[in-house]
């Protein structure tokens, strides 16, 4: 999802980028305990739980069967 975000940006793989998610707790721990590598698969330098105003792309998707809010903006 957050690689189509960035097409959907016109945003490339180099461009540094910024993950917001808001998705159930389970979702939201498990993104917060796998920091590291969440932000390496997706190539973000920033991730944030909760929805921001400041996301150029968003999008509502399933993760796990639950749904949960990305959205993006290059830094």
């Amino acid at each position: 999802a957050v690689q189509e975000l960035r097409q959907t940006s016109s945003l490339r793989p180099k461009d540094v980028i910024a993950v917001a998610f808001d998705a159930a707790e389970t979702i939201r721990n498990a993104i917060v305990k796998n920091d590291a590598m969440v932000k390496a698969e997706i190539g973000a330098k920033m991730i944030t739980i909760g929805r921001s105003d400041k996301c150029t792309a968003e999008a509502t998707v399933k993760m796990e069967g639950v749904e949960a809010w990305i959205g993006i903006r290059k830094l």
